[in-house]
């Protein structure tokens, strides 16, 4: 049985304010216009100014906070660099936006910032057919063709970028910070680590309640007929497609099988270290966690492996997955993970794929 984590804050800041979890280290709360409604964000002491980790979402509110946050940093400064994470939304949303008030200094993985500037002209055909291949309704497939894609503040040229490398290190004020990628729940999430201090800013990679996604998406499907690195053709003429012959997504793309090996690499660290995650609260027994972690996708692997006695469409075993209601968004995100976990378990030589006259993914154990 997993141990207990211990929250050594009795309670998060109010949306919008400060407070200070060690000697020159703030947590602000920011808001979320979603199930899930906030973000935390980080401000280091740097010398005489401010690193930022993670920006916020580029809305209205968001915006309106960031001028009293900055008015009354302590002792003075503003805020002259900011580490984003990873590129989702939240996280590097006004990224862009602080960089054209402040002048701020950009820093990320170059992996992220190819996502962030990437602009795919198919991809409402992408989507249509990500959600007709995992069997979904036609009111699910509308729903999603129609939903906006999500936006950030522009972005300046590339110039203004530094990009980290994994095992980099950060040196902000006083203190020494490793560079850690992440892999899974986005390709190379920066986690930043002080030994020092016996402190990990985790973002989305490690959080102490819930489960990260960590999914296939329309980008990562491959399309129907490709062939794979080994050239086998399964029923219905389908390509295998990606590593261990996954026949859904590109080569690429087997996320859980990097979000489990960076759950190794995070177990590693000391027990007592400090983790400050994206969401939530800050919390200390990372090695607990890790542990809870990978005991919640074995239940996964054994639940999908039962359910696909009988063939199963990616859609019906998201929804067999996660049987409460969900909204659309929701939805959206259990089917990518429920693909994930298929691919993963089909690699592994558990799980069959097949492809219906209707060109919907279907999955059965193996024998």
């Amino acid at each position: 049985m997993s141990q207990a984590l211990l929250y050594p804050f009795a309670a998060p800041p109010a949306v919008g304010l400060r407070q200070a979890v060690a000697p020159g280290i703030e947590w602000l709360r920011l808001p979320l216009p979603f199930d899930f409604d906030h973000v935390n964000v980080y401000l280091l002491r740097d010398g005489a100014h401010w690193l930022l980790l993670d920006t916020g979402l580029n809305v209205a509110e968001t915006r309106d906070i960031w001028p009293r946050v900055l008015a009354g940093l302590p002792g003075g400064g503003t805020v002259s660099r900011v580490v984003v994470t990873h590129a989702h939304p939240d996280h590097v949303g006004l990224a862009g936006w602080l960089h054209q008030r402040l002048g701020a200094r950009l820093s990320m993985s170059e992996a992220e910032w190819r996502m962030l500037s990437h602009r795919d002209t198919g991809h409402a055909a992408r989507v249509a057919a990500y959600w007709r291949r995992a069997g979904a309704p036609a009111a699910m497939v509308e729903w999603a063709c129609a939903r906006p894609a999500a936006t950030h503040a522009p972005l300046p040229p590339r110039a203004a970028f530094e990009f980290l490398c994994d095992g980099d290190t950060l040196h902000i004020g006083d203190d020494a910070w490793q560079v850690l990628f992440g892999r899974g729940h986005s390709p190379a999430h920066v986690c930043l680590y002080c030994a020092e201090r016996t402190m990990l800013i985790a973002g989305d990679q490690l959080l102490p309640g819930i489960s990260p996604v960590v999914g296939i998406w329309e980008g990562d499907l491959a399309e129907p007929g490709a062939m794979g690195v080994d050239g086998e053709g399964v029923a219905g003429a389908v390509g295998v497609v990606g590593d261990g012959g996954c026949p859904v997504a590109v080569p690429d793309a087997d996320p859980l099988r990097g979000w489990l090996a960076t759950l190794d690499r995070l177990e590693a660290l000391p027990d007592d270290v400090l983790v400050l995650p994206a969401h939530e609260t800050p919390f200390v027994g990372v090695r607990a966690r890790v542990q809870a972690l990978r005991e919640r996708h074995q239940r996964k692997f054994v639940r999908l492996l039962d359910l696909c006695r009988a063939p199963q469409t990616t859609f019906a075993l998201a929804r067999a997955l996660y049987p409460r209601h969900l909204s659309e968004l929701q939805t959206l995100f259990a089917c990518a993970e429920t693909l994930a976990h298929t691919c993963f378990l089909h690699a592994e030589g558990r799980l069959r794929h097949d492809r219906d006259a209707a060109g919907v993914d279907v999955w059965r154990a193996a024998p």
